[in-house]
């Protein structure tokens, strides 16, 4: 089952953000990351389910995530009424669930 889906305003800002800040590091850097987010996103839209609820859901709706590989990167995620939301491209080591904000207001 393919999804429709779409970003938080904020998970968009925070990938061009990484993006950039990559590119700064070594060119060409931040396009592998956009391409490796993009055939995260792919895999999720086709499969939401695959990937297991995040441990200490304490309501819906469930917070799911796909990493990034190679990337220390995480597509967090939500499926709500048909439609993929990302919350997030969180880094896998720091500021962890910072997003939980974002639930229910995107």
């Amino acid at each position: 089952m393919t999804l429709a889906w779409r970003e938080h305003p904020d998970a968009h800002a925070e990938l061009i953000s990484a993006a950039l800040e990559l590119d700064e590091i070594h060119p060409g850097l931040g396009d592998l990351l956009v391409d490796a987010v993009e055939k995260s996103l792919a895999s999720i839209i086709d499969t939401p389910q695959a990937w297991p609820p995040l441990p200490g859901q304490a309501q819906p709706p469930q917070v799911r995530s796909r990493s990034v590989s190679p990337f220390p990167l995480r597509v967090v995620y939500t499926v709500e009424s048909e439609m993929v939301l990302v919350l997030a491209y969180a880094h896998e080591r720091r500021r962890p669930r910072y997003w939980e904000n974002r639930l229910g207001r995107s």
